[in-house]
């Protein structure tokens, strides 16, 4: 069977990137990228309407709470909505580059919108006393006027803040308790729909390699070439150039330059050397340097043809005894001749 079965479009691949089930589907069932969504809009409904209800002074969890942290409640509500509906756009352009970035940027807004919430239900814990005196004094004061109503302003000599006559500490309790479970019960949630989306664009990375090595396999197959029968054109390359496997993390892709063994070039190396070698002991002055050559202007042969042969510093002995016996009787006769000396 091919890798890429170009002439079978409607066949598509099944890429399995985690063990776990909760994270190949979400919820099991449902595909990541609807189940991303779903999240999305999730998170805009319930931050939206959290953050209506705390710039009110409201809590949505709890009866009463000071005005700073519910402000601060609704900033966090509001950044995990703008979160939500940038979700929507990057998961309609679908691109691998976006999801990956729009992943980081779920962890970091769940992070603070799920700290702040925790915060907020530790904060009502520790106001016990605060709690108790205003929900008696809002009940007893409620009542109060109740009555003088129904008494026709008839005094009552009845205290109605005085003690805990409305179930007040029963009531902290209950609220103390649906707010701990409401929020453990909200970071479950969050942070699952966030690793679903971070598996998402783990999926989405692992696919576009798979295609591209597929893609680089299907047009490097001499076998794919050869079963292609005539008349059954193949598919052009999408880019002008060869199509590489994609660099993933720990491989590169790897250009041969020079395809000479690695004993050629140490055979030249060494040839380097000994001609720099040379050009180094040349270097030193030596007796011999003093002989006839046709290339040096100093030579002997050059200075007779030129007539002007002079007579060197260094003594006959030392320089006959590093000549040749020849080359010392040519100068010898040489010297003789008064034409060339001046």
């Amino acid at each position: 069977m091919d890798p890429i079965n170009w002439r079978a479009p409607h066949i598509k691949n099944k890429f399995v990137h985690t063990k776990h089930q909760a994270l190949r589907k979400c919820c099991g069932c449902i595909h990541l990228r609807v189940g991303a969504t779903l999240s999305c809009l999730v998170w805009i409904g319930l931050s939206l309407y959290f953050a209506i209800l705390s710039f009110q002074e409201k809590s949505p969890f709890f009866s009463h709470m000071a005005a700073a942290p519910l402000y601060v409640f609704a900033v966090a509500s509001i950044i995990l909505t703008i979160v939500g509906f940038i979700g929507l756009l990057v998961l309609f352009r679908n691109r691998w580059e976006y999801i990956r970035l729009y992943s980081r940027i779920v962890w970091t807004a769940l992070f603070i919108f799920l700290i702040d919430g925790l915060a907020n239900a530790c904060y009502f814990i520790t106001q016990r006393g605060d709690f108790m005196n205003w929900c008696i004094d809002s009940t007893g004061t409620y009542l109060e006027g109740q009555v003088s109503l129904a008494t026709n302003g008839a005094t009552n000599e009845f205290n109605y803040v005085g003690d805990d006559y409305y179930n007040c500490q029963r009531l902290y309790q209950d609220e103390c308790k649906f707010g701990l479970i409401s929020i453990f019960l909200m970071i479950v949630l969050y942070v699952y729909w966030g690793l679903c989306i971070y598996s998402f664009s783990h999926k989405q990375g692992i696919s576009n390699m798979e295609m591209a090595s597929r893609l680089e396999f299907g047009m490097n197959n001499p076998r794919r070439l050869m079963t292609a029968g005539p008349g059954m054109a193949m598919p052009p390359p999408l880019t002008a150039g060869p199509i590489g496997r994609a660099a993933g993390p720990g491989r590169s892709n790897v250009i041969v330059l020079n395809n000479e063994p690695p004993s050629s070039a140490t055979k030249n190396n060494s040839e380097k050397d000994d001609n720099n070698n040379r050009k180094k002991k040349t270097r030193h002055f030596s007796l011999r340097s003093l002989r006839k050559k046709p290339y040096r202007k100093n030579s002997i042969q050059y200075q007779l043809q030129s007539g002007k042969l002079k007579r060197k510093s260094v003594p006959d002995d030392l320089l006959y005894s590093q000549m040749d016996s020849q080359d010392a009787h040519k100068n010898q006769r040489r010297r003789s001749s008064p034409e060339n000396y001046y």
